[in-house]
């Protein structure tokens, strides 16, 4: 570990090297306390837990405290800010790079685990100690990478640099304010299960209340793992400049794939509360979450993959993940091998037409998206370790198999909700499928009409089978919506009946009064709007158009464009060539000014593109500047790229939708029906 110079490094370093002492401490009481019951080893190491945390805390304090007042002593200081960015982007640079990202992993992780050990440390006593074992067992680990071989403090040997490199120009958006920290947090989030569930399996008491204090955790980890994809869909959209939002790069993927098995998660709990199943798999399930986002971080920090997000190369860290994620493995699956005899599930299935069985289609199909999408892309990563060819594969690869997969997943959202726990009876099956049944009918007709033929038909497996996708995807949205529509009428007109309240007044009451049926019916059509942004892109419209003095207008489908000039813009670290173009609507009406533009920072040779949109319920309008010419101070010519992306708000639309959901999911059970019972 190198010698700091200067005050912050110093503190810093030393910091955590306490820290891990006293991880280790509090790993080492908790474990032997719990298994010994011994109950003074178990407090003494909750209280460890808590000191831990303010350590971190610290640690991160003092980190920012040095982007802010400019410590280039620090190297990672240097390598990622300098003293032309705006205050904002310095303190975002903390997790700008591997090992600021990883600190943040441990700060949040104990910030995670502090606060779930203060709320379940006396209703779970007989096991909090293996919880907070498991916890601070994954805290040393990261803090020994952090201390021995990627030190955040560390610093300069020899004089240090005047100004630093500044932050990779791709990363200065206000979405990458929010997104990096937002999918860590999801990640951290899958911690918590992780560890009550190992505690369970460690305690041997494996009844169902383990899973009442990991609810909410699943819940903010699917919820963090979202709001980190959709926005870094958002920045793709708005940075890259390629004209969509996902395009399946590996880093993002990684986020992806235990999204996958939380999701399962989150649904596979009911039954196992229900029913009493399932038990083993609930388990699996959440060591296979944690077990993903382990992965995840591997992939995006060792270099095994290839992506615009990842860290670079490093045999080292990357040997260190595999043994960890090994370690994990062995002992989780081991735990539950050695408890498998008390996990026998109390009921069956009954029939293939209930509740329960399209809850484990539903898991079926998530695991299997995780899997292809896991496999795939690794697969230039084994096909390069097999034979030295790295072979690589699209987008287009991706969006063939995971487009049916999907449309089951949206046609599982709408109906599982109309069948019965254990069987579902003829009748039930025909009262509760007749609306949502026909409302996709009429959908289905009515846009088979009105849709342009032009780039319906989609390949579907093979280019030999064609399919219309965007249409069945409408058709499907249309079911789903008509199911939980029907869902919070009857159960509104229920409780209207019950209370004699108006329609609004009841179906708020309904929804508090059984917030997690109810918000995760909301979070439902969430999804079912996003998959309208989805099928948007079949009818994706893309041209090039060059722009000259003598030729200022140009059309791409009926939107009219109107080029007004071109500019260069010195700004603080950069330089801005901009150009002005008005947009009319086929009406002729005016629609906005657009202003896309390249960014050359001083610190970079790399441009960056700044795309500019119009945007609408309809289409959003998406203009790209990717060249021009100059003859000395006169602009020769302007080559514009243009999408037209219908539908493209839904995605994001769907996503606030979703977020509501989660929230009503989340409210605490000490609120209180309109009629002033508790909540269930």
């Amino acid at each position: 570990m190198n010698i700091p110079h200067s005050p912050i490094a110093a503190v810093g370093s030393i910091t955590l090297l306490i820290s891990l002492v006293v991880a280790a401490y509090s790993a080492a009481t908790g474990m032997i306390g719990n298994a010994q019951r011994r109950r003074k080893l178990v407090t003494s190491s909750v209280h460890a837990l808590y000191g831990f945390t303010a350590l971190t805390v610290l640690a991160s304090a003092l980190m920012i405290y040095a982007f802010v007042t400019h410590d280039y002593t620090i190297k990672y200081v240097a390598a990622t800010s300098d003293t032309s960015m705006p205050i904002w982007y310095k303190i975002t640079a903390y997790w700008g790079a591997l090992e600021g990202s990883l600190m943040f992993w441990v700060s949040v992780l104990a910030l995670f685990s502090a606060v779930a050990v203060k709320f379940n440390a006396e209703r779970h006593r007989d096991m909090i100690g293996y919880v907070v074992a498991t916890v601070m067992c994954i805290q040393v680990f990261f803090l020994a990478i952090l201390i021995f071989n990627k030190n955040p403090f560390a610093t300069f040997l020899t004089e240090p640099p005047v100004d630093g490199k500044g932050l990779n120009p791709l990363l200065q958006t206000y979405w990458m304010v929010i997104h990096p920290p937002a999918l860590y947090t999801g990640f951290v989030a899958a911690t918590i299960p992780f560890a009550f569930g190992i505690a369970a399996l460690a305690s041997g008491r494996l009844d169902d209340r383990w899973l009442a204090s990991v609810r909410s955790w699943a819940l903010i980890c699917f919820f963090f793992l979202s709001f980190g994809l959709i926005l870094g869909g958002r920045w793709a959209y708005e940075e890259l400049g390629w004209g969509g939002y996902w395009a399946w790069d590996p880093v993002e993927n990684a986020g992806l794939i235990p999204w996958f098995t939380m999701t399962a998660f989150l649904h596979s709990v009911l039954i196992q509360e229900q029913r009493g199943m399932m038990k083993v798999w609930n388990l699996v399930l959440v060591i296979l979450t944690f077990w993903l986002t382990i992965f995840g971080t591997f992939m995006t920090r060792s270099g095994v993959v290839q992506s615009v997000h990842a860290f670079g190369e490093d045999n080292e860290l990357a040997l260190l993940f595999i043994l960890f994620m090994a370690a994990i493995f062995v002992v989780s699956f081991g735990l539950l091998l050695f408890r498998l005899p008390k996990l026998r599930s109390s009921n069956t299935f009954e029939s293939f037409i209930s509740r329960e069985f399209a809850f484990l289609l539903n898991n079926w199909v998530l695991l299997g998206c995780a899997i292809f999408v896991l496999f795939v892309t690794m697969f230039p990563t084994i096909s390069e370790a097999i034979d030295g060819q790295r072979i690589t594969i699209g987008p287009e690869f991706f969006n063939k198999w995971m487009t049916p997969l999907g449309l089951i997943l949206l046609f599982l959202a709408g109906a599982a909700p109309l069948l019965a726990w254990r069987r579902t009876t003829q009748e039930r099956l025909w009262s509760q499928f007749a609306f949502p049944t026909a409302l996709m009918v009429g959908v289905l007709g009515l846009l088979a009409v009105l849709v342009p033929r032009t780039r319906v038909m989609t390949p579907m497996f093979t280019d030999g089978i064609q399919l219309p996708v965007s249409l069945i995807n409408f058709g499907l949205v249309a079911f789903t919506m008509g199911s939980i529509i029907q869902e919070f009428w009857r159960g509104t007109a229920v409780r209207m009946k019950q209370s004699g309240s108006d329609p609004f007044t009841a179906m708020m009451g309904l929804v508090v009064s059984k917030r997690r049926k109810y918000g995760g019916y909301v979070i439902h059509v969430g999804v079912a709007v996003m998959f309208i942004g989805f099928a948007g892109q079949a009818y994706e419209t893309m041209e090039d158009k060059t722009i000259t003095p003598s030729a200022a207008e140009f059309q791409v489908r009926d939107y009219k464009f109107t080029y007004q000039g071109f500019d260069v813009l010195q700004q603080d670290g950069y330089t801005e060539y901009r150009a002005t173009v008005s947009l009319a609507s086929p009406t002729g009406d005016a629609l906005g000014t657009l202003r896309p533009s390249k960014r050359v920072y001083e610190k970079s040779d790399q441009p960056t593109t700044e795309v500019d949109l119009v945007w609408s319920l309809e289409n959003d309008v998406y203009i790209i500047l990717t060249n021009f010419e100059k003859e000395g101070p006169e602009i020769r010519s302007v080559n514009f790229r243009v999408y037209i992306n219908p539908l493209i708000s839904w995605v994001w639309i769907g996503f606030g939708i979703l977020f509501i959901g989660t929230i009503i999911c989340l409210l605490p059970k000490g609120l209180v029906q309109s009629s002033g019972k508790p909540a269930a």
